[in-house]
């Protein structure tokens, strides 16, 4: 009878601890980079949605041109209100050091978070930003999966690895690695464009790949010039993501009050 007692009693601290253990998952995960601009922007977010909480975790982060940012978690159930870090020089001392730049609604998914690349157009004079999010969980593009997309007024004949495709304005294609050289190591993507009657390569660059490798392929024209934009990531733990496990509210650090000294020198 006092075994059977210890070993409920075992059981439930057991369960308990599991319990305790378990941590929220976020409702949804992204990175942002900068579109049709350059440099970078010091940005922030509340992981929990809650920035207009007094001593509401925010989490301060970087975005630049060319690259995305870190990922970051989102466990709140409303908009992100993405936040730009103001300069020492643009508010006084009490006042908030962020101000509010976009608003944005990510998708949901029931069985894990959703996965969002946003792109962010920063504009001067005005409070809100422009922004595109697009999906990048990896059902809409798996391990070893690239997405093409084409800006371009007429339609570009892509070399892609193994793989050989026509894509017109608007358009996405969805094309699985294939790489040429007899390593693996090296994906190269060649573009083609209409000119009397022929196609002619307009673009061509060799990239490092690995299978591990997923991403997103933009085909626009700057200066007269086709120019590719190349979004790739590996997959890591949702544990690295900026603002995972984090407090809702900061615990304000208590004042530490010195007692007066009595007598002495």
């Amino acid at each position: 009878m006092r075994f059977c007692f210890l070993l409920s009693a075992f059981l439930t601290t057991v369960l308990w601890a599991q319990e305790q253990a378990v941590k929220p998952m976020p409702k949804a995960l992204f990175s942002i980079m900068l579109w049709n601009a350059q440099g970078s922007q010091n940005l922030a977010y509340a992981p929990w949605g809650n920035d207009l909480d007094e001593n509401a975790t925010v989490i301060p982060f970087t975005v630049s041109s060319g690259m995305p940012s870190k990922k970051c978690s989102f466990y709140g159930s409303g908009e992100l209100n993405l936040l730009r870090q103001k300069e020492p020089y643009e508010f006084n001392e009490g006042e908030s050091p962020y101000e509010s730049v976009s608003k944005i609604r990510l998708p949901s998914a029931e069985e894990k978070p959703s996965d969002s690349l946003i792109l962010l157009t920063p504009s001067e004079g005005e409070k809100t930003w422009k922004t595109r999010n697009l999906s990048f969980d990896e059902k809409t593009i798996p391990k070893g999966y690239f997405s093409f997309t084409s800006q371009l007024a007429t339609s570009v004949g892509l070399i892609f690895g193994q793989s050989k495709f026509t894509l017109s304005r608007g358009k996405m294609e969805r094309v699985k690695a294939s790489p040429t050289d007899k390593d693996g190591q090296v994906m190269e993507l060649s573009a083609y464009l209409p000119k009397n009657g022929k196609y002619e390569m307009v673009f061509s660059r060799k990239w490092p790949y690995s299978p591990d490798l997923r991403g997103m392929y933009f085909i626009g024209m700057q200066r007269n010039r086709v120019r590719v934009s190349r979004i790739v990531e590996f997959s890591s733990p949702i544990e690295n993501t900026l603002g995972y496990d984090v407090p809702q509210l900061l615990t304000p650090v208590p004042e530490v009050k010195t007692e007066p000294t009595v007598g002495g020198f």
